[in-house]
């Protein structure tokens, strides 16, 4: 610590946080106000930078002035580089599982693009066909086909752009988003999945559209989950109608989206770790949708529960905090 003394506290502050540090301190200076929790870049005399967090109290003269500070200084360096390691993983985690269910997707997502792809063939045969046959064609039919044409490739084109969004590694960055959007792609993600369960997905939602500041692409992710979760349970259920309702609604300061379905429910022993690790009522499934939900909900700083529905099924909610702008409704 030797040689330390007599050098000034700036210059041992990254430079990047040199001014931002002297100003906060003039404040706290002028107001006579100690600190906590403030976190800077410190320079090690080993050519590293350190982050430290000081916490400190004001030292008060008998006339009330000010004579310093007493505080202290921790290290927190290590747990910061922990904290980043630990995000990374789970970000891996959580795009492992969205590749898994594009692999259990696979046959629907085939089945949605081959729509488009057959339509596109039938017209332009039919075209081949005229012209091959010396058929006399108005304008109007060729233009009518065209079009035809061209809404199929821009639909094809619409679903491999949305499966290649969702499968896509690296996003992370929260941006303003309209829910009621990622509401409507999400359950267009799953439109194999519902016509093959035979169920019904209903859209509850506001004519204003929440304005939310989210990974786009998590939570589709967890929407996704609790709707293939949804339909999987409906599967089971041979005697009741089968519909999925998404509601949208705002609640004070969050927004709040339930996810509700008309299948058998949760077994009572799973109810109250459901959102563990590895717990899961499917014999081939690994327990970890729900898990990775969970903790993409907390990381924006909302929360994801579980009800019984009225009248038999399931009911998933999740909150997030609400963004004040709002948006029409894009349906």
């Amino acid at each position: 610590a030797d040689e330390l003394i007599g050098k000034p506290c700036f210059a041992l502050i990254h430079e990047e946080d040199q001014e931002a540090a002297q100003i906060e301190l003039r404040k706290k200076i002028a107001e006579r106000r100690g600190w906590n929790g403030w976190v800077l870049r410190w320079g090690h005399k080993n050519g590293s930078w350190r982050y430290l967090e000081s916490n400190a109290v004001p030292i008060l003269g008998a006339a009330g002035e000010l004579l310093g500070f007493r505080g202290v200084d921790r290290d927190i360096t290590d747990r910061l580089e922990a904290e980043e390691k630990l995000a990374g993983m789970k970000a891996h985690l959580a795009h492992v599982a969205r590749l898994s269910a594009m692999g259990q997707m696979a046959a629907g997502i085939a089945h949605e693009v081959g729509q488009p792809l057959y339509a596109i063939g039938n017209y332009a045969r039919a075209t081949r066909n005229a012209l091959a046959a010396g058929k006399q064609m108005s304008l109007s039919d060729l233009g009518e086909w065209n079009e035809a044409i061209a809404e199929s490739a821009e639909r094809g084109a619409e679903i491999v752009r949305r499966m290649r969004t969702f499968a896509r590694c690296g996003e992370s960055e929260r941006s303003p988003c309209c829910l009621n959007d990622i509401v409507h792609e999400s359950s267009q993600l799953v439109t194999f999945d519902a016509r093959t369960c035979g169920a019904v997905v209903n859209l509850d939602l506001p004519d204003q559209s929440p304005c939310v500041n989210v990974v786009r692409v998590e939570i589709q992710q967890v929407l996704v989950n609790l709707l293939r979760n949804a339909f999987e349970s409906m599967c089971d259920s041979e005697h009741r109608a089968r519909a999925v309702t998404i509601r949208v609604e705002s609640a004070d300061e969050f927004v709040r989206v339930s996810v509700t379905d008309t299948g058998m429910g949760l077994a009572a022993n799973i109810e109250q770790d459901i959102f563990e690790p590895f717990t899961t009522s499917k014999k081939n499934g690994l327990g970890l949708g729900l898990a990775i939900s969970s903790s993409i909900i907390e990381a924006h700083n909302g929360e994801l529960w579980f009800e019984p529905a009225q009248g038999g099924g399931a009911t998933f909610r999740f909150t997030l905090p609400a963004l004040v702008e709002q948006h029409d409704r894009g349906d």
